[in-house]
């Protein structure tokens, strides 16, 4: 999708106040016929309906995970207490790795139509960088997922290293996504303490799963690690919800300042005769 028309301009706070005479809280609709108003309309109308879609994808995803942690609690259980810790394994292992791969999409989705100022000035700063990495979680999230789906038993191993150098770099996406929800005009090169403080925590839980499963010997490093594993991507899906949320809401607000003017003259026919 074209990005030509971003970033969008800070919508300023919108006055719903109704006004004496004016229909639609003090706003009628524009009788402009400039043809390029249409097409700026009809492209920020796609930016919206596709960050709404995203969201919904990400809610899915943050249910896929919380269902994975539940049952991953379960299969502990049964490995403790003399059950059959294999439970559900074949379906288990194929939520894991095919929710991660979609989830990877829809996140490139989300970069490539973000409404966020801040993330454009970022963007520009970086823009190989940001695009390569998002393409390449895209590409290694998909490799692991077919492995599984070939022959669980056999590359099980190898998939999950592939899925946690994933998650390093993911987590490196998340933060650019969340400075993006910076106002513009805020240094993008320089963040807070706190944000530096939760992304070096969050390259901690990157990092130690990555320790973890290759150190621990098995079925312990697959257990041990999923309790870090799951929550972090629970997470990733409320970062990436989110930006969605926000990329959509700001789109429609640019929306309605071309579509809408305020009610000045209310007792103008003319305004009526717009609505």
């Amino acid at each position: 999708m074209a990005m030509s028309l971003l970033p969008l301009r800070e919508a300023r706070p919108l006055d719903f106040t109704p006004r004496e005479g004016c229909r639609s809280y003090g706003y009628v609709l524009k009788t402009s016929r400039n043809l390029f108003l249409g097409i700026q309309v009809a492209e920020l109308q796609k930016y919206s309906q596709v960050n709404f879609m995203a969201a919904i994808a990400a809610l899915v995803y943050m249910a896929v995970e919380i269902t994975l942690l539940l049952l991953h609690c379960l299969r502990v259980r049964n490995f403790y207490t003399g059950g059959d810790p294999d439970a559900w394994e074949h379906v288990f292992h194929m939520l894991e790795f095919w929710a991660a791969a979609l989830f990877n999409v829809v996140t490139g989705v989300v970069l490539l139509n973000s409404t966020s100022a801040s993330f454009h000035e970022l963007a520009h700063q970086w823009p190989i960088l940001i695009k390569r990495v998002a393409l390449l979680n895209i590409v290694t999230a998909f490799v692991a997922a077919l492995l599984i789906a070939i022959d669980l038993k056999h590359f099980e191993p190898l998939s999950h290293r592939i899925e946690y150098v994933v998650t390093i770099m993911m987590i490196l996406v998340d933060y650019v996504l969340w400075l993006g929800l910076l106002k513009p005009g805020s240094s993008m090169l320089k963040p807070t303490a706190f944000q530096k403080v939760c992304f070096a925590l969050s390259m901690a839980v990157g990092i130690a799963m990555n320790v973890i499963y290759n150190a621990c010997p098995p079925p312990y490093n697959e257990i041990y690690v999923h309790f870090l594993e799951f929550p972090a991507e629970i997470i990733a899906g409320g970062v990436i919800f989110y930006s969605a949320v926000e990329s959509k809401r700001k789109a429609d607000l640019e929306i309605f300042g071309l579509m809408y003017s305020e009610c000045k003259e209310p007792h103008s026919q003319d305004a009526y005769s717009a609505l």
